[in-house]
């Protein structure tokens, strides 16, 4: 694998060189992207918690509308989803949290 870092020398306050380092555009966006991925799939795993210990019906619909929310936000503004794939997601979601 390639090392996608290089380093370069600045100039720092006090005439000190420090280290200052450089990490590409890809490497951060894949970085994101698993950081959101996983967010994604640990609020679906928290949704299912969520509801075995509740036993509330009002609750119940109230986390999972609080989820679907959350997981819609965040496949809308963090991701390159289409419409359709993001209703597509929150879809799926919502009906593991029916069948659940």
């Amino acid at each position: 694998m390639q090392n996608n870092f290089r380093k370069w020398r600045a100039w720092g306050r006090g005439g000190s060189r420090s280290s200052v380092g450089y990490a590409s555009g890809k490497r951060i966006s894949n970085i994101v992207s698993y950081s959101i991925t996983t967010v994604t799939a640990l609020l679906l795993v928290g949704v299912i918690i969520s509801l075995y210990k509740t036993r509330s019906n009002y609750v119940n619909l109230s986390l999972s509308r609080v989820f679907i929310t959350i997981i819609a936000t965040i496949v809308g503004v963090f991701t390159n989803a289409k419409r359709v794939e993001a209703f597509g997601d929150t879809a799926a979601g919502g009906n593991e949290q029916v069948l659940f």
